[in-house]
């Protein structure tokens, strides 16, 4: 029997234990581990899966979380309306589902023996949104952040606009999630586009594919 480590990452104790609880029973062979960051989490064996909890973490843009540049596989639970509008951006950073957090905890046995065994776990209203994304020209991702920061020289904060960009998010919402004023972020925008030689915000994407 194939064992694995699953990694629930979630600032909220109890939560981990009550997802943990629920999993093992159905997923006998896999060892459980908490953790409250996800500061350690390098490195990872291809087999690895890692459930973020993002009621208590933030959106993972905020830490230039790219799970393609960490192996594993990841979900992220507890996701919001705006995270599913992403989902183009997310896959591209390698995000292997996305649950709402309506559903997160009906869904997760689910969606984490999907991800084992190799495959997405995205909801229809997920993956509609991100097909029109592509419909409209944006592609797939197949480079980490951390190599494009330093490829384009992006500072720290850029970086992190990049992440919000790539998933969609307008100026305003990225000023809301920063905690910044609308012209900073237009400003970084204006400095991004600039560094990397792309005429508009919606061309970005194909960056993670050159």
């Amino acid at each position: 029997m194939l064992t694995r480590t699953v990694y629930v990452v979630s600032t909220d104790i109890a939560w981990s234990n009550l997802v943990i609880a629920g999993l093992s029973h159905s997923f006998k062979a896999y060892t459980f581990f908490t953790e409250n960051t996800v500061d350690n989490l390098w490195n990872l064996n291809n087999d690895d899966i890692v459930i973020y909890d993002r009621s208590t973490l933030g959106n993972p843009s905020i830490h230039l979380l790219s799970p393609m540049s960490r192996s594993g596989g990841w979900i992220l639970a507890n996701a919001s309306k705006q995270d599913l509008e992403g989902a183009q951006g997310l896959i591209s950073l390698g995000w292997c589902g996305i649950l709402e957090s309506d559903f997160t905890l009906e869904l997760l046995h689910k969606a984490l023996r999907m991800v084992a065994s190799g495959q997405l776990w995205f909801s229809r209203e997920a993956m509609s949104y991100s097909l029109r994304n592509i419909i409209r020209g944006q592609t797939h991702s197949s480079c980490s952040m951390e190599v494009l920061g330093t490829k384009f020289e992006l500072s720290h904060k850029e970086q992190k606009v990049f992440m919000y960009l790539v998933q969609g998010y307008s100026n305003k919402e990225i000023a809301l999630q920063l905690n910044v004023s609308l012209s900073t972020v237009k400003t970084h925008v204006s400095n991004i586009l600039s560094k990397t030689g792309k005429q508009s915000r919606a061309q970005l994407s194909s960056l993670m594919m050159e």
